[in-house]
């Protein structure tokens, strides 16, 4: 309950605009009276960690923007008449891990603009009114272990620009009306293990700037991935399945970073790698039986960090590696197998141009002094 103190200062407060009652863990409801607060514009109730519910009179707060109820353990529910609450920009039940669902109400939201729904273990669904949230413009939903399909009228969120589904373990199959979301231009789909494809229609995403598909169980991506004009980057980090890339990859030409640590399975890189002219960084990282790297990444003239480190079958670097003037930073650390490092850039590290890393149990026997 609310403390009777608290309960009494609502009476006659109809002026306050901002309430936040973060950690009172003794409170288990808010009284009606709440709904006195007409000038409400913040409530916050983040770990409010015995709260069990909102009382209905929630929705007389019609002038609230933002509600937090961030790590309320016991909320199973939101009352419907959250739906009236029509100016409200910004709902976060991240944690709340015994919610079991939102209301269709909440379709009602129509300036919803932030919808944060992290770690809500218990989530199933999302109704199918969430497609009536114009306004909607992120979407996340990492860690809801729970939740096994999104409904397809994700689609009419015209609006959307960053979806967040990482580590939704159960998730296992994307809408093909994904393909919809035309101003999406971050997309996360990291740790989502029970993810075996992804829709053949995501070549539609053409405003997609980020795509993380880390440690998923993908053993190939569909070519639409590569026709993604606008992607700047690429996380495919522990997807151990994956063992090589399309040359259709050199289609990419706005990428800048893209990750491939861990990717234990893949033996090399196609020789379209070196048409992606952007690149930045490329990470490497314990790519174990990489066995070498094509001529063709003399032409990745932009990049400026390579990370081998790990990449225990790699036993030679081409020579044209050299050619990489923008070239910054080389790791070559636990490159077991790599005897020898191109006479060219043993002579550009040494000048300062390049800052090597080689660490045990490298095994070079021609190694730039800097390295050491």
């Amino acid at each position: 309950m609310l403390a009777p103190r608290l309960r009494e200062r609502f009476h006659g407060s109809s002026s306050l605009t901002s309430l936040s009652l973060t950690a009172c863990n003794n409170i288990t409801s808010l009284p009606d009276s709440i709904s006195g607060l007409t000038a409400l514009t913040y409530l916050t109730l983040d770990r409010c960690t015995q709260l069990a519910g909102l009382p209905d009179s929630i929705g007389n707060l019609t002038q609230l923007i933002m509600l937090s109820l961030h790590g309320c353990l016991r909320l199973t529910r939101l009352p419907n008449s959250i739906g009236e609450l029509t100016a409200l920009a910004t709902l976060d039940l991240s944690y709340c891990a015994a919610l079991v669902g939102v209301p269709d109400s909440i379709g009602d939201l129509a300036a919803l603009t932030t919808l944060e729904l992290c770690y809500c273990d218990s989530l199933q669904r999302l109704p199918d009114s969430i497609g009536d949230l114009a306004a909607l413009a992120t979407l996340e939903l990492c860690s809801c272990d729970s939740l096994e399909v999104l409904p397809t009228s994700i689609g009419n969120l015209a609006a959307l620009a960053t979806l967040v589904l990482r580590d939704c373990s159960s998730l296992h199959v994307l809408p093909d009306a994904i393909a919809q979301l035309t101003a999406l231009t971050a997309l996360d789909l990291g740790g989502c293990r029970s993810l075996q494809r992804l829709p053949a229609s995501i070549w539609a995403l053409q405003h997609l700037k980020a795509l993380s598909l880390s440690f998923s169980r993908l053993t190939l991506l569909p070519e639409g991935v590569f026709t993604l004009a606008s992607l700047t980057a690429l996380n495919l980090c522990g997807c151990s399945r994956l063992t090589c890339l399309s040359e259709a990859i050199g289609e990419l030409t706005a990428l800048t970073a893209l990750d491939l640590r861990y990717c234990h399975a893949l033996t090399g890189l196609p020789d379209a790698i070196g048409n992606v002219h952007a690149l930045t960084t490329l990470s490497l990282w314990c790519c174990s039986v990489l066995k070498a790297l094509p001529e063709s990444f003399s032409n990745l003239r932009a990049l400026t960090d390579l990370d081998l480190h790990g990449c225990g079958a790699l036993a030679r670097l081409p020579d044209s590696i050299a050619q990489l003037t923008a070239l910054q930073r080389i790791n070559l650390g636990s490159c077991s197998s790599l005897h020898s490092i191109p006479d060219a850039l043993v002579r550009v590290t040494q000048e300062g141009s390049i800052y090597a890393v080689v660490s045990a149990p490298c095994v070079l026997t021609s190694a730039p002094e800097r390295a050491c």
